[in-house]
């Protein structure tokens, strides 16, 4: 609703710790940066750090991975040109242990489907093919990458294991963890105007992160395992 906010906070943000980390002696920093800057593609392998996905700077929902991609920009400028040790970490979408219940991603709405015995409705035909990365895994990345990564350079981080449709994700949650709740398909306006993401296939190639020693631990069950006790006011 507020690209232009949307994206100066997104660099503005960026450059603000850059210059305080440059201002500091021996200082290292990492840049959370995102998925997303890869744009929209649809790769049936791995997606290395080097692909340099297309995004259309003319849609203003694309705000958020421009703003990405220009902050990883400014990131190597400052190594470039101040000898700044910054590092770039590029995780897919982060789930459990501390999102909130109300989160507006799609496991998130999995999540509560399945706690509140509820069918799916899913504004998409759910073939959009996604990869996750669960909470304590990603800052574990974080870490490996801010102790042991390369100034100026750029890693993936997440599952691929977790890589499948959003609708087989839900089938196979529902299935496990309520058999009585399954997915309707609701007829909704799902162009990129909407607000939506077109369709897409981005697995992220880890090899490069796995290279530093690490290595994902939470599987999909796993995560809504923890997360359904979680909101069931279970013990973790």
């Amino acid at each position: 609703e507020q690209p232009v906010e949307a994206l100066r906070a997104i660099i503005d943000g960026a450059e603000e710790i850059l210059e305080l980390a440059k201002k500091q002696e021996n200082c290292s920093m990492i840049y959370l940066s995102s998925e997303e800057a890869y744009g929209t593609p649809n790769e049936s392998k791995p997606v290395a750090e080097t692909f340099v996905g297309a995004i259309d700077s003319l849609n203003v929902r694309n705000c958020y991975p421009m703003g990405k991609k220009a902050s990883e920009l400014l990131c190597r400028a400052y190594f470039e040109e101040y000898g700044l040790d910054v590092k770039i970490i590029r995780p897919t979408v982060i789930l459990g242990l501390y999102q909130p219940y109300d989160s507006v991603k799609v496991e998130a709405e999995i999540l509560r489907c399945i706690i509140e015995n509820k069918n799916l409705y899913m504004k998409s035909n759910g073939m959009t093919m996604k990869s996750v990365i669960y909470t304590m895994d990603a800052l574990s990345a974080v870490l490996a990458v801010l102790f042991n990564g390369k100034a100026g350079e750029a890693y993936n981080a997440t599952n691929p294991a977790t890589y499948e449709t959003v609708k087989d994700r839900a089938y196979k949650a529902f299935m496990k963890f309520n058999p009585k709740v399954t997915i309707e398909f609701a007829e909704q306006d799902i162009s990129i105007a909407s607000g939506y993401l077109p369709q897409r296939a981005l697995n992220e190639d880890v090899s490069k992160i796995s290279e530093l020693g690490w290595k994902p631990m939470a599987s999909m069950d796993d995560i809504y395992e923890i997360d359904i006790k979680r909101f069931t006011n279970k013990k973790v």
